[in-house]
């Protein structure tokens, strides 16, 4: 049986600027071309968690998402024909497993 999961944060985010479209859980920033730090309102480990992005709006791109911190996650975009950084508006879900022990 596959462990429960909560969804922590959720939103949309514009890509040119950063800006959050009704997020929940996280405050989203765009720190250069095609990176985005999503600090979490709930901290959660790399091993107790999922992040799912979506593009949106945009053709081929490609997405990339790093675990910065337990309170920050970074999520990078890139122009899928040639791989550079690029923006791009997405949507994102943050979900935290429960593991018993």
């Amino acid at each position: 049986m596959p462990a429960p999961s909560l969804c922590i944060a959720a939103g949309k985010v514009t890509g040119s600027s950063g800006a959050a479209s009704k997020c929940v859980g996280a405050t989203p920033a765009r720190t250069s071309a095609g990176v985005y730090t999503l600090t979490l309102s709930q901290e959660v480990d790399a091993t107790e968690c999922h992040v799912s992005v979506t593009p949106v709006g945009t053709a081929d791109v490609r997405v990339a998402v790093s675990h910065t911190s337990d309170s920050v996650k970074t999520i990078s975009t890139f122009s899928g024909a040639v791989g550079t950084a690029a923006d791009s508006d997405f949507t994102f879900q943050i979900n935290q497993f429960s593991f018993a022990s």
